[in-house]
């Protein structure tokens, strides 16, 4: 019976771990998105002009939930949602004036601003990389390990 308490235990604490971690693969996740964001659109200022609509709609399959609630929030709706859980203030403001910027203004502008943002996505992106490979490894090894501490104070 002991030993059934004790794999729950280090299951439930691995799993509380585990959703630890996820804040840090979804910021992970957002910026790389942002930075395809950037390098399809200024592709599309280059060549097709299509609009920013349809570039999204083409795109749907590529980007993240996290990406997509930004965009559906932002761009369709105009609400101003780049704030979340997963985002720091400047990060989340600097992602509000991206958009805010997105169809607005002519190509060649909007190609050096998205090209400059696209620098920023870049940097975060690394920042994030860095970030879930420390802190995200680090909450599934600590959820793990309270798991076997409180299965030896059970025992």
């Amino acid at each position: 019976m002991k030993l059934l308490l004790c794999a729950v235990l280090v299951a439930v604490c691995g799993c509380g771990g585990l959703f630890l971690s996820k804040k840090y693969k979804r910021k992970e996740r957002l910026f790389f998105d942002l930075n395809n964001f950037c390098c399809s659109f200024n592709a599309n200022l280059g060549y097709e002009r299509v609009p920013v609509e349809k570039l999204l709609e083409n795109n749907e399959n590529l980007f993240g939930k996290d990406f997509s609630q930004l965009v559906e929030g932002y761009l369709l709706d105009g609400e101003q949602a780049a704030h979340s859980d997963i985002l720091s203030d400047s990060q989340a403001d600097k992602i509000e004036q991206f958009f805010g910027l997105i169809g607005r203004g002519d190509a060649e502008a909007q190609r050096e601003a998205v090209s400059a943002y696209g620098e920023y996505f870049r940097n975060e992106l690394k920042n994030a990389e860095n970030e879930n490979k420390s802190k995200g490894n680090l909450n599934r090894k600590l959820g793990f390990l309270l798991g076997v501490f409180l299965s030896v104070l059970v025992l």
